[in-house]
């Protein structure tokens, strides 16, 4: 967010899909590539996501589409991260009836590959059955309910890993989700597989302490977030070192195969730079043997180090809300007042100033007409804190297609905050009979 007087624009990025009908439909010829999607991603690949969420189909991935991703993964049993990786690609090809093209991992001893959330024949690459929550069901390569892919370990050789870690380019102060270094884990050939159950980073910090700088971490193989953890307390750290630990991570890594584990950051502080300067692993291979070491450099330097570009002067965490609807179709069938579309807990990180605009985008269900949707919202209103500051009456809101987006700008009436205050956003809608 860009800062640039004390009254400002304040993008929230809610994306509200209401349902009054049936589903959105989705068109199989959607061709999503093979690449994971996230902000600042381009090209033709996100078109399609974009027109897959309901948002303007420009190409570019912006706060707006990760907004609208996030709510889509929620209604359709995703986890809710805004990035389109295997999974969603997955989950969007079968509720199009398409195959598409996602098969990706390891193959299992049978001779049949994963795809993320599927199974695919013998010798194939394009998924056959599609299983819900994650659930794969393929001879050999087993996942229990909710649960995630089995790890398998087929060699009975001794396991030999190389480790390698690079750094992005610099990150953003009060930046969320963002990637910082990439860890490259590697087995030789010539020895077997090897399970790695366990990460250790160790980190350093220049310009603040490194608790107070960091405020969550998170690994991602794939486009897939594997483990989290939220950092912002000194007790979250091991003991009196700047050590997060990830255990029970099951990754395999294949003889003859690299897995790129992905190190993300929530940044929060005044922090310069960030050094990552030890990753500590365990694992265990086919012949039993349970390896842990560290890898590092001799006498202690960094492995690797990215720079904080510092932010403007105000910053917000903005997050959901504990009383969000966790389903955001209503029941239309008679006339309603302030129903509640989304809830967001915003907290002030840094600076002082007052709110000038909320923008709030509304995505239509496919199966509303125009008319219909004129007829049907009469208001949709704005509250901070509980108290109502702006409304928008529908006969305002211009022509209305079918699967449209449309973004509201709500008058926040100049709202003062100071550092450390947190407050409440609610969008509210009302309805008549429909």
């Amino acid at each position: 967010m860009t800062i640039k007087s004390k009254a400002f624009k304040f993008l929230l990025g809610i994306a509200v899909v209401i349902g009054v009908a049936v589903a959105a439909s989705f068109a199989s010829a959607a061709d999503f590539g093979t690449a994971t999607l996230r902000v600042g991603s381009r090209g033709a690949a996100v078109m399609e996501v974009q027109k897959l969420v309901g948002v303007t189909a420009d190409g570019a991935y912006g706060p707006m589409t990760e907004a609208a991703v996030k709510a889509w993964q929620a209604n359709v049993g995703l986890y809710a991260d805004g990035i389109f990786g295997p999974a969603s690609m997955a989950k969007a090809y079968e509720l199009a009836g398409s195959t598409g093209a996602v098969a990706s991992g390891d193959l299992c001893p049978n001779g049949m590959t994963l795809a993320s959330n599927c199974t695919v024949a013998p010798g194939t690459t394009t998924p056959v059955t599609l299983c819900p929550n994650g659930m794969t069901f393929a001879s050999n390569c087993t996942v229990a309910p909710g649960g995630s892919v089995a790890p398998v370990v087929t060699s009975d050789e001794e396991a030999d890993l190389t480790f390698d870690v690079d750094a992005e380019s610099d990150i953003n102060q009060d930046g969320i989700n963002q990637h910082a270094f990439t860890i490259e884990i590697e087995a030789d050939e010539d020895g077997g597989d090897a399970l790695i159950e366990r990460l250790d980073l160790k980190f350093v910090t220049t310009g603040a302490t490194t608790y107070r700088s960091i405020s969550r971490v998170a690994l991602e193989v794939d486009g897939d977030e594997i483990a989290e953890a939220d950092t912002d307390s000194r007790s979250d750290w091991r003991g009196s070192t700047d050590t997060i630990r990830f255990s029970d991570l099951n990754l395999v890594v294949k003889s003859g195969k690299v897995v790129e584990v992905e190190v993300l950051l929530d940044v929060t502080d005044d922090v310069d730079d960030i050094v990552l300067v030890e990753v500590g692993y365990r694992y265990s291979d086919g012949t039993g043997l349970i390896v842990s070491d560290e890898y590092n450099k001799s006498g202690g330097g960094a492995i690797a180090a990215i720079g904080v570009d510092q932010a403007d002067n105000v910053s917000f965490r903005i997050t959901e809300n504990r009383s969000n609807p966790s389903d955001t179709s209503l029941d239309v069938s008679s006339s309603r007042s302030n129903e509640t579309l989304a809830i967001v807990d915003v907290e002030v990180r840094k600076g002082e100033g007052a709110l000038d605009n909320v923008e709030v985008t509304l995505t239509f269900d496919a199966a509303v007409t125009e008319a219909n949707m004129q007829d049907l919202l009469s208001r949709v209103s704005l509250e901070i804190d509980g108290k109502q500051v702006d409304s928008i009456n529908s006969s305002s809101f211009g022509a209305l297609a079918a699967g449209s987006t449309l973004v509201l700008v709500f008058d926040a009436d100049e709202f003062d905050f100071e550092e450390d205050d947190e407050f409440e956003i609610e969008v509210l809608a009302s309805f008549r009979a429909y």
